[in-house]
């Protein structure tokens, strides 16, 4: 009977400690405790893309081109693209699939941030 209560507590403190490694996580990365929200920045090797929090429709040639997302963004489930293949610096902008053709804008200041 306390075996079983002990290995419950056990379970419990597991439990916690996986939900806040996760919520911390993905507060680092994505700029947001809640994991279920779109992420207010992206983050590729400590280079940070702010979101400008704008959903657009993107279809046939004004789809992006490159598939950038990082083993990190993979295993997160977050489908990322780019027009070039080198996309970190000023004036860059990136997307997060969210939709069939809807992107989330991330983009860095500088010149020509405005995708389209």
């Amino acid at each position: 009977m306390i075996n079983m209560k002990i290995s419950k507590l056990r379970f419990l403190k597991i439990f916690i400690l996986l939900l806040l490694f996760i919520a911390l996580s993905n507060r680092a990365i994505y700029g947001t405790f809640n994991i279920f929200a779109y992420p207010t920045k992206l983050t590729f090797d400590s280079f940070s893309f702010p979101s400008s929090e704008k959903t657009i429709r993107l279809t046939g040639e004004n789809k992006p081109k490159y598939y950038i997302s990082d083993p990190l963004h993979k295993l997160t489930g977050k489908k990322i693209y780019s027009d070039t293949l080198d996309f970190k610096g000023p004036a860059r902008t990136i997307y997060l699939k969210v939709g069939e053709d809807e992107y989330l804008i991330f983009s860095t200041g500088g010149e020509n941030n405005d995708p389209k």
